[in-house]
């Protein structure tokens, strides 16, 4: 979807008649326009502009025969992405249950300093391609997510506590792995799912 006020590109390979027109969900015309033919460096497209419809609601795009799927032109139009991927992070944190996703995991993983101490490992978030962890994405990550709370506070509380929770996810494993005399282990790399038992 688009945002209201943002620019709305639509690009299609080949198309015979130039004119494209907008319809809303209940088949009304939106708007109607003309496809540009433009070249890149990755081929020839079609590219249909309608960013001066700026209504809100549900539209599809139609030229030739093609129709489009539908779209929304609205305010909101990303938060459902972000409620995906906070909830994604939730489905990628270590060391707790995660119901029908996984159990509590890596328990018994711990980073040891050459002075005898260690800390625990699980916490945080598994990488999204293994069950490693590295400190610097736990740090950008949260950064990012305050960031986008401090955003949002005020236009949506319930997606703002749920950033918040997520937040604290990898702030305290990042505070957890960490030495009192400021080392820590940058990159914990787990490749296996083990049980929780402490070697003695």
């Amino acid at each position: 979807g688009y945002l209201p006020k943002s620019e709305k590109i639509a690009l299609i390979g080949k198309a015979v008649n130039k004119q494209f027109t907008i319809y809303t969900k209940d088949n009304e015309i939106a708007y109607n326009g003309v496809a540009e033919e433009i070249n890149t460096p990755l081929g020839s497209f079609n590219k249909m502009d309608f960013s001066s419809l700026e209504e809100q609601g549900e539209y599809y795009l139609t030229i030739d025969d093609k129709k489009s799927l539908p779209f929304i032109i609205n305010k909101k139009v990303f938060d459902s992405s972000i409620w995906k991927s906070i909830n994604f992070l939730r489905a990628l944190r270590c060391g707790v249950d995660i119901e029908g996703i996984h159990s509590a995991c890596h328990l018994n993983c711990r980073s040891f300093h050459s002075d005898g101490s260690s800390v625990p490992n699980f916490g945080g978030w598994h990488d999204a391609g293994d069950v490693s962890q590295f400190e610097i994405c736990t740090g950008e990550m949260a950064h990012a997510i305050l960031d986008l709370a401090e955003n949002i506070k005020d236009k949506d509380n319930d997606l703002y506590v749920r950033l918040l929770e997520e937040a604290r996810v990898g702030i305290n494993w990042l505070l957890q792995t960490k030495f009192k005399d400021g080392y820590r282990a940058l990159a914990v790399l787990y490749n296996v799912w083990r049980s929780n038992l402490l070697d003695k």
